[in-house]
């Protein structure tokens, strides 16, 4: 009974982060993105430390060091409601004629996401940007992702 919400289309969508009906509110990246607080306290030992305690309405924001892109956060609540990462990230390449910067882009966001990810306790999460970044090892930045497994944790990124 991992997935307690399956967004199946567009007012779906617009339903869970209306901000009438949510009841938390989080400031990440300088945006706010309205939220359920139980969903994200089932799923987030972190989530659940941060609500907890705090009076109504909810309004909580993250360190800049921790969810600097909205987007970021955007995608943590992605997938906390949908256990699945954007489409985007499935192939991590570039629609331009530089597949290079497509990947090197794509590499950027999965390090923020496994950042913020590691940050906020969202275990599945995490493992799943691992196993992501593990495919996209290479020579080229070998030595970075390997700086980055070792300062958040990432084993398999290490194997």
């Amino acid at each position: 009974m991992r997935k307690l919400l399956q967004l199946q289309d567009d007012n779906n969508k617009a339903i869970l982060f209306d901000l009438e009906l949510s009841d938390v509110q989080f400031n990440g990246g300088g945006e706010t993105f309205s939220a359920h607080l139980n969903i994200l306290r089932s799923l987030s030992p972190a989530f659940y430390s941060l609500c907890d305690g705090m009076p109504d309405p909810l309004s909580i924001s993250f360190p800049t060091e921790f969810v600097s892109d909205p987007k970021i956060f955007e995608e943590v609540l992605h997938f906390v409601y949908t256990d699945q990462l954007n489409k985007s990230y499935d192939n991590c390449k570039s629609k331009s004629k530089d597949k290079d910067r497509g990947k090197e882009a794509c590499e950027a966001s999965l390090v923020a996401l496994l950042k913020a990810s590691n940050y906020l306790g969202v275990i599945t999460l995490k493992l799943t940007v691992e196993a992501k970044l593990c495919a996209l090892i290479g020579p080229s930045n070998c030595a970075i992702l390997i700086d980055v497994a070792e300062r958040l944790t990432a084993p398999m990124l290490l194997d």
